[in-house]
């Protein structure tokens, strides 16, 4: 049993979950976030990657309302990351919180979202991206929005989406996730587009006095150098991308 931390709402059959919310508020149904992936070696399901769930004080994964995201890489099978001081790995998730002023980082600012402690930086895949991969399809263009909700939004329309979990994780290690790098070359993509938030010039709600007001809008300039940089790599093995850097109306 675990124990929740914070207020929490009793989940029912008839209840309306955050996460159903969350879904309803960006234009996606139930089917439309579900995803054949692989449950273990050899055995295949349809499953929800986001689903209605929370984490304990503990650390562990139980019933609750906030919106767990499972994350399953090109192949449909679940990401994995070692776990720090150890040689295990265990599955990746991350967590919207219904609660966001009741789960605070180390600076004390209200977190949305969480991920576990030392899991990394990794490409979220909706299903629509899996299949194409799997069939071999021709994709032209590919977007790189920020955010999982936003990639399986675009996805819905007819465009081509990968989410990545903030601007700044892009990448690690001064490289790209292994499986952007094979989506881009099995599938022959020619662009990728960096979406950025149209608030990438608001100043924070946190602003303190003396506080330089710049610090937001030079975040979103050094995510797309970072960007610029990390795609220019792709010359050095005979593929030559354009890459555009456009700001999404929210």
């Amino acid at each position: 049993m675990i124990t929740l931390k914070g207020p929490q709402r009793k989940i029912k059959t008839a209840t309306v979950t955050f996460r159903d919310r969350q879904l309803s508020l960006s234009g996606l149904t139930d089917d439309d976030q579900k995803a054949l992936v692989f449950v273990d070696e050899n055995k295949q399901e349809e499953i929800d990657i986001f689903e209605p769930a929370t984490r304990g004080e503990d650390g562990r994964i139980g019933p609750g309302d906030d919106m767990l995201i499972w994350y399953y890489d090109l192949n449909g099978k679940p990401i994995e990351y070692q776990m720090p001081k150890s040689t295990k790995t265990t599955r990746l998730w991350r967590i919207r919180w219904q609660m966001p002023d009741l789960h605070r980082d180390k600076h004390n600012r209200a977190m949305k979202y969480s991920s576990p402690f030392g899991s990394g930086s990794h490409l979220f895949i909706p299903e629509i991206v899996r299949k194409a991969y799997k069939d071999g399809r021709v994709i032209k263009r590919l977007y790189i929005q920020e955010g999982e909700k936003k990639a399986v939004k675009a996805c819905k329309h007819g465009i081509f989406s990968v989410g990545v979990m903030g601007i700044q994780n892009i990448g690690s290690n001064n490289r790209l996730p292994y499986d952007l790098q094979l989506l881009i070359q099995h599938c022959q993509i020619q662009e990728v587009v960096f979406v950025l938030d149209s608030d990438f010039n608001e100043l924070s709600h946190e602003l303190k006095p003396g506080a330089r007001v710049d610090l937001r809008p030079l975040s979103f300039y050094y995510a797309v150098r970072t960007f610029k940089e990390y795609f220019k790599a792709f010359s050095n093995t005979g593929i030559y991308l354009e890459i555009y850097f456009p700001i999404s109306k929210q």
